[in-house]
């Protein structure tokens, strides 16, 4: 028997939390690793500021566009941002 209704729905919230602020932390850990401000990632990504601290704060969702617009940034493959 699976998890159902609401403690099905609390389960996946947290799983999708705890993996949105994984990749926050990736962000900033590649960002910080090729010694970017968050003002060189917004220009050289396309994505606001202050988009990319809402998402190294885990406080946003980024889309998929956003996130293969970071990596680009980053020179890094999307995988390796998602992993």
């Amino acid at each position: 028997m699976g998890i159902e209704g609401k403690d099905r729905a609390r389960v996946l919230d947290s799983g999708a939390q705890a993996l949105s602020g994984q990749l926050g932390k990736t962000i900033q850990r590649l960002r910080k690793a090729y010694h970017l401000s968050l003002s060189e990632l917004a220009e050289q990504s396309g994505v606001a500021k202050s988009i990319i601290s809402q998402i190294e704060r885990n406080e946003t969702n980024p889309t998929l566009a956003t996130i293969w617009r970071l990596s680009q940034a980053l020179d890094v493959s999307i995988e390796r941002v998602l992993s």
